[in-house]
């Protein structure tokens, strides 16, 4: 079932993307983009499950890449599909299960941007992704950072202002998540890489300080399917 917070929220989330976007300081979708293009076959066929407005599926796909976006929420989905794609191959759909439906090695990635913390049971969903990668496929995974001091503070004083916050069920460091991926499958390659710490990517000379685990919100992990 959809969270109608993220149908209410959909425009305002995507006009934040875009002032990033157009501001050139959207180091999310740079980060994916350039995970996409190291660990994914070029040409391949790539899987963003929970696309929100669809920025991070279009831009990897402006890279050569064929991109399915998928998302529970049909306003996000809205904003997705109306966004110029160019000749970026790029399709959107509305998410009506959870995964289990997703056919069995048919992608070269998966990218998963800030959707593990919102569901109940993570394993499961990883499982999904498992299948439905093809051999030696991609997961490109970000996750929210326990060790983050931002989160940890934003979390305390921003509940209010940022009410997704309370639809959180998992936070995670980098070793919890290790472990997770090595049940469900996943062998990590890379990372994890950290960023998103407003106070500090608001400044271009403090940016930096984003990328250590105490202070970045996200943290970016490419995991590589092995088989079971």
């Amino acid at each position: 079932m959809p969270e109608p917070l993220f149908d209410a929220t959909a425009q305002a989330f995507a006009d934040g993307i875009d002032r990033t976007i157009a501001a050139h300081r959207y180091l999310r979708g740079e980060l994916f983009v350039e995970a996409a293009e190291r660990h994914v076959r070029r040409g391949g066929r790539i899987l963003d499950f929970g696309c929100g407005p669809g920025r991070i599926a279009r831009l990897v796909a402006e890279r050569g890449f064929r991109v399915e976006g998928v998302d529970p929420s049909p306003a996000m989905i809205a904003l997705a599909s109306a966004q110029p794609r160019g000749d970026a191959e790029v399709r959107f759909d509305v998410l009506e299960t959870d995964g289990s439906a997703l056919r069995t090695g048919e992608y070269d990635g998966v990218v998963c941007s800030s959707v593990l913390e919102y569901v109940p049971d993570a394993a499961r969903l990883l499982g999904h992704f498992h299948r439905a990668l093809a051999p030696h496929g991609a997961l490109l995974l970000s996750f929210s950072n326990r060790r983050s001091l931002v989160r940890a503070w934003s979390s305390w004083r921003s509940r209010a202002r940022l009410p997704h916050l309370a639809l959180t069920h998992h936070v995670l460091d980098a070793n919890a998540l290790t472990t997770l991926l090595g049940s469900s499958g996943f062998e990590v390659v890379t990372g994890p890489v950290f960023f998103e710490a407003s106070p500090f990517d608001k400044r271009p000379p403090l940016r930096f300080l984003s990328a250590s685990s105490w202070v970045g919100v996200l943290g970016l992990v490419v995991a590589r399917k092995v088989e079971r």
